[in-house]
């Protein structure tokens, strides 16, 4: 039997973000139950409900968590110490009020400051209001010791604080960090000179306060002898590193969580400062942009620490070999890059990511034995060179012109093609398949009866594709998925409702007869699935529909609709999307930004273009937190109004007025039990007919 020191036991606990979790350590023995008992600081929790549950079975005396809101209020008399409160939402729920400000403040220890000033073309919002109100009450933050956020914010606090440094020796933060301005990162200029004095001026130079600043490159060598003794008392970080860059401060970069950024092609004298950093703060993630010269054929070897490489930003006026070996890198992304030539091997490459790019070309010499993912979206002219074979399993692209591939691929999984034009790949082989030619050579539409009895391929609204040397034209969808019907049957002018089946738009989801899961949990990334096309019946269509507690079919008009069901813990988003203008599916939930709705899991919101909207029932909408509950939630469409609007159970929980036409439905999520879709095949939930009465 293997016994555990308790120090290792607090430490692992302290990573665990979700009540379930410590539910699980709980139940490994009794000395696992003594560790949480005995902690004076929370895990570093995700969500709300996580920590309400951990403050009313134990007693720690300081709040870790970036999630604070009104619920904690309650627990603030037994608690000393709060660290980087979410006062953001307090504000958004009208809960920042005096007597909070008046509890909080004083037990807050660290602390992070927005802008009071929006970015650029930006009205004022939330952030730049709380940010506002931090300053006017910063004496009342007389015990904090860090003090992260925007440069301008943190001189009007210590001015504010100090009184322009007449109070300079009172409790003053330890740690003084600045990584912003105005929401941007900051480069080397005089407006950036003079607040940094302005913060020296209101701290006492006594060595016992640690003042750091994070350029967004590194100062050339003129940078550095113009700025005199203000790096004396401030350290200086920068996140590029750069080919002007002077070697006297080039270990200082800002490496965060692994990963490493740098700018311009790396060649000649530069290779040596570069590997140096490399080998000193061993990233696992290497960026590189702003390469749009190629000044020698000189091959930078990328160290063996790095695992991804993610080339962005970078456009040559013509054609250009890069001179790049990387050779032991695992996953390449590629965002924004044009003309650009790869010719050597990239032999240990399993994912390759193509992104808003042009003119991109990958020689018969640029190997890729182990590719097993590809993903090509909004990009134009790729070519894969050559008649090496491939292990690729998967293949997305959306919205790709002029790609074409004529290496072999063996036993291909899945294939899914969205808004492709003039896509070629003649060696692709996909098993228990009968790709022929269309049986009707006179229609434009080619004939998908054979190639749709794959599971392993989806093409949407595609032309010109050519498959083991055979062309389609005018494909208008492709739907494999067994659970779902696209062939409409009009019966006595009724047509049986139905959706066509949700598409990954990221690369670390699947979605099998009708159930969406994740390939591996990550809590910092973001997924998401779309169906298309969800608004495209008539207003006047007959759709027939059954709900789950009657016995007979309804009949509806002009209304679409679609229900999920999870259980236990997962941070999802369900909504819709202008299937015109969106266009970001990564990183992000839906509604997080333009063009899209979306209610959310983990606290009931609504969100809509961005921005949360107000709902009565946003305590009731919250769903997926409690672990061994099933909850089915569901997300519709009225076509006439253009109104969304979102169930929880049979309960109709709130309606958004949109602009949107032509509509997507669409999932996010960051972590997910499996979801099971309802596209329309079983009985609703909700009863559709009361949506159906209003109309």
């Amino acid at each position: 039997m293997v016994v555990l020191e308790l120090s290792f036991l607090v430490r692992v606990v302290l990573e665990l973000h979700y009540k379930e979790d410590l539910i699980h350590f709980l139940l490994i023995n009794h000395k696992c139950e003594d560790v949480l008992h005995s902690l004076k600081l929370t895990p570093r929790f995700r969500n709300t409900p996580s920590l309400l549950w951990f403050l009313e079975h134990f007693s720690p005396d300081t709040i870790a968590v970036f999630c604070f809101d009104e619920t904690l209020l309650s627990f603030l008399p037994s608690i000393s110490c709060i660290r980087s409160p979410d006062l953001e939402s307090l504000y958004s729920s009208n809960s920042l009020t005096e007597n909070a400000i008046q509890n909080i403040f004083p037990k807050i220890v660290s602390i992070t400051l927005d802008s009071t000033i929006p970015s650029f073309g930006d009205n004022e919002n939330d952030s730049t209001k709380v940010a506002s109100i931090v300053i006017a009450n910063s004496l009342l933050l007389n015990h904090v010791n860090t003090l992260y956020g925007d440069l301008a914010s943190i001189a009007l606090y210590l001015e504010k604080y100090t009184e322009y440094g007449k109070y300079k020796y009172v409790h003053l933060p330890k740690i003084i960090h600045a990584n912003s301005l105005r929401g941007y990162a900051m480069l080397y200029n005089e407006e950036i000179v003079n607040l940094l004095r302005r913060i020296l001026l209101c701290v006492p130079d006594n060595g016992t306060h640690d003042i750091s600043i994070v350029f967004y490159r590194q100062l050339t060598l003129k940078e550095i002898e113009n700025s005199g003794d203000l790096f004396r008392r401030v350290k200086y970080y920068y996140i590029h590193a750069h080919t002007l860059m002077g070697e006297k401060w080039n270990e200082q970069i800002y490496c965060n969580k692994g990963k490493m950024r740098i700018e311009g092609q790396i060649y000649g004298d530069t290779k040596r400062v570069i590997d140096h950093i490399v080998d000193k703060v061993y990233p696992s993630t290497l960026f590189q942009q702003q390469v749009n010269n190629i000044y020698q054929n000189d091959i930078w070897e990328i160290s063996k620490c790095i695992e991804t490489y993610i080339l962005s930003q970078s456009r040559l006026n013509e054609m250009t070999q890069f001179p790049i070996d990387m050779s032991t890198v695992k996953f390449v992304f590629l965002n924004t890059v044009f003309n650009f030539e790869f010719t050597n091997s990239f032999m240990c490459v399993e994912k390759l990511s193509i992104k808003e790019c042009k003119n991109i070309i990958f020689d018969e010499n640029c190997a890729l034995p182990k590719l097993t993912s590809l993903r090509v979206l909004l990009s134009n002219d790729i070519i894969f060179k050559g008649n090496s074979n491939t292990q690729i399993e998967s293949i997305f692209c959306y919205n790709v012109q002029q790609f074409k591939c004529t290496r072999k691929i063996d036993l291909i999984r899945k294939v899914i093609l969205l808004y492709c034009k003039d896509f070629e790949m003649c060696e692709l082989d996909i098993p228990n398949t009968d790709i022929n030619t269309p049986k009707s050579k006179d229609d434009n539409k080619c004939n998908t009866n054979n190639i749709n009895k794959s599971r392993n391929i989806y093409i949407e609204c595609s032309e010109n594709l050519i498959f083991c040397n055979t062309t389609f034209n005018q494909i208008l969808i492709f739907d494999s998925d067994s659970t779902v019907s696209n062939d409409l049957d009009d019966l006595n002018e009724k047509t049986n409702y139905s959706m066509r089946r949700f598409v990954p738009m990221t690369d670390g989801v699947e979605v099998e007869n009708g159930i969406i899961t994740e390939k591996m949990h990550d809590s910092e990334t973001l997924d998401m699935v779309v169906s298309r096309y969800l608004s495209t019946y008539n207003i006047t269509d007959n759709l027939v529909v059954r709900n789950i507690n009657k016995k007979e079919v309804d009949v509806i008009k002009g209304i679409s609709y679609f229900e999920i069901s999870v259980e236990g813990y997962s941070v999802i988003s369900i909504g819709l999307i202008d299937q015109i203008n969106y266009r970001e599916f990564e990183g992000s939930q839906v509604g997080w930004r333009k063009h899209s709705v979306a209610m959310h899991s983990d606290d009931g919101k609504i969100f809509f273009d961005g921005k949360t909207i107000e709902n009565v029932n946003e305590k009731k909408c919250a769903f997926a937190s409690v672990t061994g509950v099933k909850k089915t939630v569901g997300c519709g469409f009225i076509m006439n109004t253009k109104e969304a609007f979102f169930t929880v159970e049979s309960e109709l929980m709130c309606k958004v007025k949109t602009d949107f036409t032509l509509v997507s439905a669409a999932i996010g999520f960051r972590i997910t039990n499996p979801i099971t879709v309802n596209y329309g095949k079983r009985p609703f939930v909700f009863d559709l007919k009361t949506i159906d009465k209003d109309i």
